[in-house]
């Protein structure tokens, strides 16, 4: 037998520190998406549950001039809450209802750079107050102002519009995307704005050809341009947690989100966030310039 040739160690592709560092990264941040996403579920189906034995219920007080509440809006979101907490103690949460009259909820992170969670424990109250079928159960974690996963959940049709960073969207199984159609007879945009008198006749003049849609709730809307069913969403009057965890679906789902000036959402300050009202616009790629124009403010 002839000399065997030694396999000089250099002569071996190594895989240098710096490239299995990332790989440890990326499976940590793996491991911690599917552990966020798993309990915003869990969450979201613990408050479906409360949410659907009182879907006949009926019954609402005023909140504010333009903003109803039900008995059931915090025993869904302490539902929520309770099981956020039990697997991430040291989270902070932003929350629509406030305790003992204040306009929210909101507890920090033990951590300055720990995870938020924000809820929004039933978008689209005054559907549910009237026990019309339009409704979702909303819950974002997010890292420095920004989504790390979103959960949106209908439970009407106990479908879930989910998503992670890094990892895409899924309306349940499915893998959605936003589409790339065009503004066009038979396109459907969702609305819900305030606008000055003045201003309509032209602002309704520039839709004309529009599909207007709003199904009363703004998750839902942001969701379904998330899927591609619809391809813009916009409004000036909203909170950040009613698009919070569906803006981050969108954002996974390929979408843009601004605001009308065209300044992205995210990040958010979510530490300084006071219950200011929030415009957005959630579209495809396809026709974000369009929804700015149409929307602009003088």
């Amino acid at each position: 037998m002839g000399d065997v040739k030694p396999v000089h160690k250099e002569l071996i592709p190594r895989r240098r520190k710096t490239e299995l560092s990332d790989e440890t990264n990326h499976m940590k941040d793996t491991q911690n998406t599917d552990k966020l996403i798993k309990t915003a579920k869990k969450a979201a189906i613990a408050a479906a549950d409360i949410i659907m034995e009182a879907f006949w219920s009926r019954s609402f007080t005023n909140k504010s001039s333009d903003e109803i509440v039900t008995e059931t809006d915090p025993k869904a979101q302490a539902a929520i809450v309770d099981i956020l907490l039990g697997e991430f103690p040291d989270s902070g949460i932003l929350a629509e209802e406030g305790l003992n009259g204040e306009k929210l909820y909101k507890k920090p992170p033990a951590e300055p750079n720990g995870v938020w969670w924000v809820i929004d424990p039933i978008d689209g109250t005054t559907s549910f107050a009237h026990s019309l079928p339009s409704f979702s159960v909303c819950i974002g974690a997010f890292a420095d102002g920004v989504p790390m996963a979103g959960v949106v959940y209908n439970p009407n049709t106990q479908t879930f519009y989910a998503g992670t960073k890094g990892t895409g969207a899924w309306a349940n199984e499915h893998r959605i995307t936003v589409s790339d159609e065009p503004i066009n007879p038979f396109a459907g945009i969702a609305l819900d704005i305030d606008r000055k008198k003045a201003e309509l006749e032209q602002f309704w003049d520039m839709v004309d050809s529009i599909k207007l849609r709003n199904y009363g709730s703004t998750a839902l809307h942001i969701s379904y341009v998330a899927n591609g069913s619809l391809i813009a969403a916009a409004s000036n009057r909203i909170k950040f947690w009613d698009i919070a965890a569906a803006g981050a679906v969108h954002v996974f789902a390929g979408g843009t989100l601004t605001d009308w000036h065209n300044r992205d959402i995210f990040p958010f300050d979510i530490q300084a966030y006071q219950a200011q009202k929030v415009q957005f616009i959630a579209s495809n790629k396809s026709v974000h310039t369009d929804m700015l124009a149409l929307l602009k403010e003088e």
